[in-house]
């Protein structure tokens, strides 16, 4: 089941109908030093991804987050503690993300649309109160499962025996020491099958 929404269309998408587009994207941001490594990877292969922050990771390191969003890539909102969003009263889920939410703002003086709540979980409420305040839920349709491991060229071939369609968004996790090295390894091999990879647009 694809779980990833987008709520409008991408500019030039009708040109876009026949293109494989693969979403990359990191949940749990910021965590050097393995961000900095991934960065220092998506740099060399020229390629922009999304990443989605959580607001308790953000004090101290708004330098790397203000660098992410300069190199053109995407900035998420993933709650401020990683709750559960099923396990929580409903107000609370709301200040999770209001308070990311001003974090974001702080650091980089924009806010962003894009929340993709902790491990996928969003009871309709919630996800109605959110799309309400404007906020644009975003989900994966492929979980990579890095944190199985066991190394890099496993978690790589895992993506791409996953990777079908012309549509893929993936999950994966920034604060694995083998996050960089799957990024330098799998994104050639996702260009030899086709895949134009990209941000989800804010």
């Amino acid at each position: 089941m694809v779980l990833f929404e987008r709520t409008r269309p991408v500019p030039g998408e009708e040109d876009a109908q026949l293109a494989k587009i693969f979403y990359l994207t990191f949940d749990g941001a910021v965590n050097p030093p393995n961000t900095l490594r991934i960065l220092e990877q998506l740099e060399k292969l020229d390629v922009r991804a999304t990443f989605f922050v959580e607001g308790h990771r953000i004090a101290g390191h708004e330098r790397i987050l203000r660098d992410m969003a300069s190199a053109g890539h995407h900035i998420g909102n993933h709650s401020f503690h990683h709750p559960e969003f099923d396990k929580i009263p409903l107000e609370d889920c709301m200040e999770e993300i209001r308070s990311t939410d001003e974090a974001l703002y702080a650091a980089l003086g924009f806010r962003t649309r894009l929340v993709r709540p902790p491990c996928g979980i969003l009871p309709e409420d919630r996800r109605r109160l959110l799309e309400q305040a404007g906020y644009r839920i975003n989900l994966w349709s492929i979980s990579v499962k890095d944190w199985l491991g066991p190394d890099a060229e496993t978690v790589a071939e895992r993506t791409l025996s996953l990777s079908s369609g012309n549509e893929v968004t993936a999950v994966f996790h920034d604060h694995l020491d083998t996050t960089a090295d799957t990024v330098a390894l799998v994104i050639p091999r996702l260009r030899d099958k086709g895949y134009e990879l990209m941000p989800i647009p804010y």
